[in-house]
C-alpha cells in the first residue's frame, strides 16, 4: 500500500443475515451456491484506495504476487450500477475466498458509510467530498435494492440507471 500512497480499509465481515442469503440463493437471479457459506467469495474483503491512475498500477502489482482465484474485473462505471474500480477474488490460507477490491476514494466515498470512509480517507477529504460532489453512502444500497431482481428486468433496469446516475459524479471526479 505505501509503494502506491494507497490506503486499505478492511471492511467488516458480511452479516450472518447476508451470508445465509447468498448461501440459499435467490431464484430471481439464479445466483445459488447449494446452501454451502465456504463457496462464496466476498465474506471477507479488503478494498485498496488509491487514485484512478494507479488502479492498473496496484491490480498488476497485486495479481504478480497473490494468484487470483476468479481474473480481475474493471468496472468504468457505465454499466451495471454505474461503481468504479477493479477487483478479484483470492483463496486465503484457511481455504476460503476473499474479494480485494481496488478503487479511488471518491468511489468508495460514494458507496459506503460515513464512519468507515472518514477513518479510511480522514477528515479533511471527507468533508470536500460532501461538500464539492455531493452526499455519499448511498452507493451499495442501489446495489443491495437491484441485486435480487432478474437481470435485464425492468424494475433493475430502473434501479440501475439510477444508481449509475448517483455514481456519475464521483466517476468524474475520480478521473480530476
Amino acid at each position: 500500500a505505501q509503494k502506491f500512497g494507497a490506503v486499505v480499509s478492511k471492511s467488516a465481515l458480511k452479516s450472518d443475515e447476508s451470508v445465509l442469503r447468498k448461501a440459499i440463493g435467490s431464484a430471481a437471479t439464479g445466483e445459488a451456491y447449494g446452501g454451502k457459506y465456504t463457496k462464496l467469495g466476498d465474506i471477507a474483503r479488503n478494498t485498496i484506495i488509491v487514485p484512478e491512475a494507479k488502479i492498473p498500477e496496484v491490480m498488476d502489482e497485486l495479481t504478480s504476487v497473490i494468484r487470483p482465484e476468479t481474473p480481475p474485473k474493471f468496472a468504468k462505471g457505465q454499466k451495471g450500477f454505474g461503481w468504479f474500480g477493479a477487483n478479484f477474488k483470492v483463496n486465503t490460507p484457511e481455504g476460503r475466498v476473499a474479494e480485494i477490491q481496488v478503487t479511488t476514494p471518491e468511489m468508495y466515498f460514494a458507496k459506503e458509510t460515513e464512519p468507515i470512509v472518514r477513518e479510511a480517507i480522514g477528515d479533511e477529504y471527507f468533508d470536500y467530498l460532501k461538500t464539492f460532489v455531493g452526499e455519499g453512502g448511498k452507493g451499495h444500497a442501489f446495489y443491495e435494492q437491484g441485486r435480487e431482481l432478474v437481470k435485464g428486468s425492468p424494475k433493475r433496469l430502473g434501479i440501475e440507471k439510477e444508481s449509475r446516475t448517483y455514481y456519475k459524479p464521483f466517476v468524474e471526479a475520480s478521473k480530476e
